[in-house]
């Protein structure tokens, strides 16, 4: 027993003797180590260190820093504690390296920050990485949180895991240069309670639980992926003080295929051949009571924006299965607010990339989708974006099958005042094709039964005396076609064209071209709608302005000098 607490004592010294070395060595003198308490036991030749710390050199650091040969990111590590197993004593008094059985972290706590202070005066290559040969069976990483700053100013973005595991089989310090190599492993498996991204003075939450990747099948999997308001809607408004759209997307589940690590790790290209999204949810919503929002939208169509973006990317496919998204619009019409939906929904997404050399053997990225549009009708459409034009140009063929009046009475009494009380629409069809300028279309609407009622702008009931029953009978008798094709008559078939609104969205032109179309083919005399277009605008113009006068503060009056 004296024997063997004098040599366990010994091996001790060494630890705390040699580790700190080893650690200076490994990180060229940019990081240390604190060693709390060491135990040894020689029988297992095990070694347990508790209360550890590993910290950054500060003084180093900037001297890096100005030799602008700083590291993108440095840590500060917390370890309640360290247990190796199967420690080859040999190896590490004899300064061939570190060789171990296990080697297993409980709860660190890593603090990672981004080093976005670099100033540089001289390019200098960076220093060769220290070769000291470090062997390990196994190394785990046991429910580490871990924290990544953007910089270590309050107002700094973060990225949190909670509970993240890491095993690797088969580790070796001087698989750094091996491609093939996992984190220097053979092998490795990674799993996540909970990733969570906070953007200072942001007004989103981005979250998702049950993270788990396998190096070997390289598939990913997640689930309850949400991106929601922080705050309370009335707040977002009033923070906000313009029109601006709320999301709230909620993702059940997220696997990704074929998730190739190794060009993420070496090329720095993420890099997936399916990505599969089950039973999404997507709410919009959107208060037209606020002011208008004037800030230019240009250059953010859906393939400007994959363009923009600074990490190369390459999806070969995104599956959605079942999905629902609702539009909600608290109107200024109405003050009331009405919702529209596209539930069922199955879409494809073939070819979504940002690399040059991908884009020359395709420059489309096709998207297909189904579904039905307020629970019964039909919807069907088909995008294609032009992966490699800076405009954003696209094509969209969409239709819509089978849509009766109780379908969209709520939401055109809400929106436009204007009650459908009879539409038997048997197919609405249309080629769309633009770019972040104009969209045009050959559009198709073919419907019987259309007849609607004019109310009163405080009331969206068609009962007592509400009605405006004498522009109601001009509309339906005068104005209105009330069918397409009517009775000995050809079938009416429109072309669409909208310049872009710069501060209006990529969805809004569409829209824009979809409304064009249906006045066109129910209206008969468009003269009276350019009337009636030029009173809305007046009247919007009125609401704005009263709308501003509610959300900008008055200024107060100074006092006379007199």
């Amino acid at each position: 027993m004296v024997i063997g607490f004098y040599f366990a004592n010994k091996y001790k010294k060494i630890v705390e003797r040699e580790l700190p070395l080893k650690v200076l060595s490994a990180t060229d003198s940019l990081y240390h180590i604190d060693i709390g308490t060491v135990n040894i036991n020689l029988i297992t030749r095990s070694v347990t260190l508790k209360n550890s710390r590993i910290w950054c050199d500060t003084v180093r650091l900037e001297r890096l820093r100005r030799d602008s040969i700083a590291p993108k990111n440095y840590a500060d590590i917390v370890i309640p504690k360290v247990r190796v197993s199967n420690l080859m004593w040999d190896r590490l008094l004899g300064g061939e390296g570190f060789s171990a059985g296990k080697f297993k972290i409980f709860k660190p706590t890593i603090t990672l920050v981004k080093n976005d202070s670099v100033h540089s005066v001289k390019k200098q290559k960076r220093a060769k990485r220290n070769s000291t040969d470090i062997t390990l069976d196994k190394v785990i990483l046991h429910k580490a949180k871990v924290i990544y700053k953007s910089s270590l100013k309050k107002t700094a973005n973060k990225l949190i895991l909670k509970n993240l595991t890491v095993e690797l089989d088969d580790w070796n310090s001087l698989n750094y240069k091996k491609r093939k190599k996992f984190i220097m492993s053979e092998r490795g498996l990674i799993t996540c309670d909970t990733l969570k991204y906070i953007k200072h003075n942001g007004d989103y939450t981005f979250y998702i639980t049950n993270n788990s990747f396998n190096s070997e099948t390289k598939r990913y999997t997640g689930k309850n992926l949400r991106i929601t308001l922080n705050k309370p809607k009335e707040e977002f408004y009033r923070k906000r003080g313009i029109q601006k759209e709320i999301y709230d997307i909620h993702f059940p589940t997220l696997e990704m295929a074929d998730l190739q690590w190794e060009k993420l790790f070496n090329e720095k290209e993420l890099f997936v051949s399916t990505i599969y999204l089950n039973n999404s949810i997507i709410n919009v919503s959107f208060n037209r009571l606020l002011p208008e929002n004037n800030t230019s939208k240009m250059g953010k169509y859906p393939n400007q924006l994959l363009q923009k973006l600074k990490l190369p990317i390459t999806v070969d496919k995104i599956k959605i299965n079942n999905g629902n998204v609702t539009y909600s619009e608290l109107s200024d019409k109405t003050n009331k607010e009405a919702s529209i939906e596209f539930s069922s929904v199955n879409a494809q997404f073939d070819n979504i990339t940002n690399i040059p050399y991908a884009i020359e053997q395709n420059n489309t990225c096709v998207a297909r989708m189904t579904g039905k549009f307020n629970k019964y009708s039909p919807i069907h459409a088909t995008f294609h974006f032009d992966l490699a034009d800076s405009n954003g140009t696209f094509k969209l063929d969409g239709l819509l099958e089978n849509l009766q009046s109780h379908q969209i009475n709520e939401q055109s009494k809400t929106f436009t005042l204007i009650e459908v009380s009879s539409l038997n629409l048997k197919s609405m069809s249309f080629n769309l094709r633009g770019n972040e300028n104009y969209a045009e279309s050959d559009f198709s609407m073919i419907y019987k039964n259309l007849k609607v009622k004019i109310l009163k702008s405080d009331e969206t009931s068609s009962s007592g005396n509400n009605k405006k029953g004498f522009l109601s009978f001009i509309a339906n008798n005068m104005i209105l076609h009330s069918s397409n094709p009517e009775p000995g008559s050809k079938q009416r078939d429109v072309h669409t064209y909208i310049k872009r609104d710069e501060t209006k969205s990529f969805f809004n032109l569409i829209w824009k071209n979809i409304h064009q179309g249906v006045q066109e083919t129910m209206i008969r005399d468009m003269d009276v709608i350019e009337w009636i277009r030029k009173n809305d605008q007046k009247n919007k113009e009125k609401r704005n302005k009263a709308a501003k006068s509610v959300f900008t503060p008055k200024p107060i009056e100074k006092a006379s000098e007199n």
